[in-house]
């Protein structure tokens, strides 16, 4: 407890002194999931969660800070994968308490589309249109990079096809009915005038009979 109270003090005072401390800790931010645990990033990751987050910051100043929150000893340098971490999971905790909860909520879509993303590309498996109704009140406000918004377009037009396919079986399927229901009618409205003209020659023949 002492620890996490101390590192967020610290965390505190190091990005109060930074000359845009808005962008620095949107840059920290980028490295806390929507659980509040540490993420394992790379910078071009560090530029999307970035704008997810409403900021827009250029690569070059992102560098900036990663290298400086580095040298303050928040981040980890980056590994043999070229991916950076927060050092200690306080400080995720402590960073996880200024994501606001309209945040934490593009978080979760965006760690959401970006899961699906992965599982397009091992199993080539679009969004489901619950997927598409789940994501869509937040896609304007996520920054997605052009592979991802591609896999969301095609997404897209898979449903539509597939909608406009279920709606040409429906009124295929209805047509059918209405022409068999039409056909019944007919053909009973022919066997009813037949049995009219049996009855009427029965009829006749009994009073011929008489």
């Amino acid at each position: 407890g002492d620890v996490k109270d101390i590192l967020g003090s610290f965390l505190e005072e190091q990005i109060s002194q930074l000359d845009d401390p808005e962008s620095g800790l949107v840059v920290l931010k980028s490295f806390v999931s929507a659980k509040g645990t540490k993420r394992h990033i790379n910078q071009q990751e560090v530029i999307e969660y970035s704008g997810t987050f409403g900021k827009e910051i250029d690569a070059e100043t992102i560098k900036e800070l990663i290298q400086k929150f580095i040298k303050l000893r928040i981040l980890r340098d980056k590994d043999e994968d070229g991916k950076y971490e927060l050092r200690h999971d306080s400080l995720a905790s402590k960073i996880f308490e200024k994501i606001t909860i309209v945040e934490k909520e593009l978080l979760e879509i965006k760690n959401f589309i970006d899961n699906a993303y992965l599982n397009y590309e091992k199993r080539d498996l679009l969004l489901s249109e619950e997927d598409l109704m789940y994501i869509a009140p937040y896609e304007d406000k996520l920054f997605l990079i052009e592979k991802i918004q591609s896999f969301i377009d095609r997404s897209k037009e898979a449903f539509q096809r597939a909608r406009r396919r279920r709606q040409a079986i429906a009124i295929a399927a209805a047509s059918v009915i209405i022409i068999v229901l039409s056909f019944f009618t007919i053909w009973a409205m022919r066997e009813g005038g037949n049995a009219v003209s049996q009855q009427q020659i029965a009829e006749d023949q009994r009073n011929t009979a008489v």
